[in-house]
């Protein structure tokens, strides 16, 4: 009897872990733009790029708003905050070329990270100049 209480509460407890665990897992998925693979607290994978977005914000950059965005190391060290990465880390610009495909452009910005290098791939949807830089991806 006392051996049947103890595998209906350890049953329960692990039914309990597993749903919270699952719950955990769906709220990050819906809340996270990248899929989460979070390694030395820094959330790395492809970015769902949204394109009603990417063209608001290239409607507010048209009109004068956030110019930064025209800059891919700046927009790598101000989207990476989101992703786990700090102010004081170091970001370096690695290389920028034309592209064909979903992308006009491509900028790939290296980032040091608790001494580990990771890898921040930026696109521009829309070629020419005055056009956004958006978050495509990031890798070790």
């Amino acid at each position: 009897m006392k051996n049947k209480k103890i595998t209906s509460i350890i049953a329960a407890v692990t039914m309990i872990v597993v749903v919270g665990i699952g719950y955990i897992y769906i709220r990050q998925k819906e809340q996270n733009v990248l899929t989460p693979i979070i390694e030395n607290e820094i959330k790395m994978g492809q970015s769902d790029i949204d394109v009603t977005k990417v063209n608001e914000l290239q409607e507010a950059v048209d009109k004068g708003h956030q110019p930064w965005r025209l800059d891919p190391l700046m927009v790598a060290k101000a989207e990476a905050l989101t992703y786990g990465f700090v102010e004081q880390d170091n970001f370096t610009l690695k290389a920028i070329s034309k592209a064909s495909g979903i992308a006009s452009g491509i900028a790939r910005v290296e980032v040091i990270h608790n001494r580990i290098s990771y890898l921040i791939t930026l696109i521009q949807i829309t070629p020419g100049e005055g056009k956004i830089w958006i978050l495509q991806k990031i890798e070790k």
